[in-house]
Formats: structure tokens, sequence, C-alpha cells
């Protein structure tokens, strides 16, 4: 047995539900370590020599239940990605309730889905996270979550070949919220629509599916607020939105098609949301690495979740890619126009060398032109 051989503890007083995780997964895991407990007392037992990767709990358990349980693994094995099991249909309402937990998974569960958040746990385990760092987000408190209506928006996505924009404007309308942030964000002068988008299914049909379900992450996890300091709250969602409006800028000025365009938009949303966490406003190396764990949890891709955590040093990547460029960029532009600086200057943290050799130097240059043009 290797050192790091990936391993998962699952926890649930039924032995019948238990019995069914084993056979499901043993068939996809073959290389993995799968310990099964119905007690847990004796799952406690386990976390200091199985050291697990992993741990899923089931939510209502008579003698301690999956919160209290997983309020324990986060003291004892802070590097273990906790998985909740929960029959709790209101997501948003759970939200409290579940800060221990890093994902939440309806019960019953869908076997994919349960299998899709163990492989996101192993693409985590070899993020290039410091060990203390590491434990640090482990010990965290709450994550923000996925939001219920972008949880319906996806799953109704992949059930159907030919989504309806009616049926999607109409899960969009679920959440008020949710939508007046949509409408806001479709209407900034970034997408440069001629006139207003005033409904759901305006947004849907200028904006495309594809970017209205990432609109939908985005304002659904801004509106969760961990750090109980409306000020600060609202510093981070400017700068989300300054910054994505500087890489879809950038990208349109770099010949990108619209679908790449969107992307960099979204990435600049999401780029320092470990700030809903740590409290800070300011683009640090530990905010960094927290938007790239969140990012990395919730499915986004490797070079997604590269280009946040290497946003600040895009040098120290083991490969740079184009897309990490933007995104540095786009925030050292930001941050120098929070203070009044030069982004060009020697001291603003531009790295101007790898963007000249990636070719992107003048365009970064044209853009700042135009933007003091433009002031």
């Amino acid at each position: 047995m290797t050192p790091d051989k990936p391993k998962v503890l699952f926890l649930d007083d039924e032995s019948s539900a238990l019995r069914s995780l084993h056979r499901n997964l043993r068939r996809h895991f073959r290389d993995w370590e799968l310990v099964f407990e119905q007690c847990p007392e004796d799952a406690l037992r386990q976390l200091d020599t199985l050291s697990p990767w992993v741990v899923v709990s089931d939510k209502r358990m008579p003698r301690m239940d999956g919160i209290e349980f997983l309020g324990h693994v986060r003291q004892q094995c802070p590097l273990a990605v906790r998985i909740l099991l929960s029959g709790e249909t209101d997501t948003d309402k759970a939200v409290p309730a579940v800060g221990v937990a890093h994902l939440m998974l309806p019960k019953p569960f869908e076997m994919e889905g349960l299998i899709d958040a163990l492989h996101a746990a192993q693409c985590l385990r070899e993020l290039p996270i410091p060990l203390h760092l590491r434990e640090q987000i482990g010990c965290i408190d709450s994550l923000p979550v996925l939001p219920a209506v972008y949880k319906a928006l996806v799953s109704y996505l992949n059930q159907t070949d030919e989504p309806d924009s009616e049926r999607i404007a109409e899960i969009i309308t679920q959440d008020t919220a949710i939508l007046s942030k949509i409408l806001q964000l479709a209407n900034s002068a970034f997408f440069g629509f001629a006139t207003p988008a005033t409904s759901a299914i305006d947004a849907v049909v200028r904006l495309g599916q594809g970017m209205i379900k990432n609109l939908v992450l985005c304002a659904g996890i801004f509106r969760q607020d961990s750090s109980n300091n409306t000020y600060e709250h609202e510093q981070l969602c400017r700068q989300a939105e300054h910054v994505a409006g500087i890489m879809r800028t950038l990208s349109q000025e770099m010949k990108l098609s619209r679908a790449e365009a969107d992307h960099h938009y979204v990435l600049g949303m999401l780029h320092n949301v470990g700030g809903l966490i740590s409290g800070e406003t300011g683009n640090s190396e530990r905010n960094a690495v927290i938007s790239a764990y969140l990012l990395k949890l919730w499915g986004f891709d490797s070079d997604t979740v590269v280009a946040v955590l290497y946003q600040l040093h895009p040098e120290n990547a083991h490969k740079i890619k184009p897309m990490t460029l933007r995104l540095h960029a786009s925030t050292v532009i930001n941050h120098a126009h929070q203070i009044g600086g030069d982004p060009l200057a020697a001291d603003s943290g531009l790295n101007q060398s790898l963007l000249r050799d990636a070719g992107m130097l003048e365009q970064v240059e044209q853009y700042l032109q135009a933007d003091t043009a433009n002031q």
C-alpha cells in the first residue's frame, strides 16, 4: 500500500446504504482504499491511522449527526475534504448548518455526483498548495456553497440536449436576488447592448445559456457573506466586476472568440472569491490559494484554477498559459486603479517581461491608453 494511495472514509448508520456505496464505488475506484463505518465513534478512531483524503457522512444519525461528526473531522483531519449527505431539499436554508462541509450532496444521491466529488477531491490534493495553507483552509468554519438555483440549472442543462430558454429563465426567476444581479451584469457596458435587458428571458437570449449559468454561479456565491462585513463584501463585489470587465475587454482586444471572452469575464468575477472567507479585500497570496481551492472544489477546469492560483506571480506556474497572464494583467491594472498608481510602473507588480514574451504587452499598453483617454 503506497503512502499516496487515495483513502475515503464513509459514515452512515444504515448498513444498506453502505453496501450500496461499496458495490457501486469499488468499480470506479479500484486503486483507492474505501473504508465504511456505521458508528461515529469508530469512524473518528479511524482518522489518525487512515488519514483520509475524503470523509463522507450522512447527516441524520441517532447518536451523533453528520454535522457534529464532520466538526470533529475538521479539527482532527483538516486536510480531508468533507462531504455531507442530506435529505434537506432547500440548500440555502441549510447553509448555516453545514458550515463544516465542503460539499453537500442530496440524499438519496446520484452516484455520478458522488463520483465527481471524489475525483474533485483527488484534483485538490494535487494542487501545489503549501501544507500550512491547506490546513488553514480545512479548519475554516464555513465555505461558500453552490447556490440551489445554480444546481437546479445545471441539473436541467445536463438532462436535455436542447435546453429551452424559457425554462432556463423560469429557473433563474426562482431567486429574485440572483436574477436582479444577473440583469445588472447583463446590462453593464462590457457587454455593449444598445437596449437594456429587463427580464430573465432577455438575459438568456442575449448572453447564451453557458454564460447565464456562470453568472448565476457568480451572483449566488457573492450573495453569501462569510465576513459579516457589508463594506468589505461590497468592495469584493465591485473589484470582481471591475476585473471581469478588464478581462473581457482585453480578450476582445486580443481577438478572442465570444466564448473565450465570456469565460475570461467569469474568471475575473471569481478570481478573488476567497476574500469572502478571509475577509481580506486585497489580492493576497492566501486569497489566491483559497480562491483556486474553491474553484477546483466546484469543478472548474485546471487552466482556470491555475490562472487563479498564480494570478499574482505567473512566473511560478509550471506552464504559463495566456489565460494566466491575462488575469495577472487585469488584477494588477485593477489594483493600480484603486491606489491611483501606474500599472506600468516598475513597482506595480506587473510582469512585463512575461507579457512581452507572450506578445501581450503591446495590447495591454493599448488598453491602458484607451482607458486613460476615456476617463
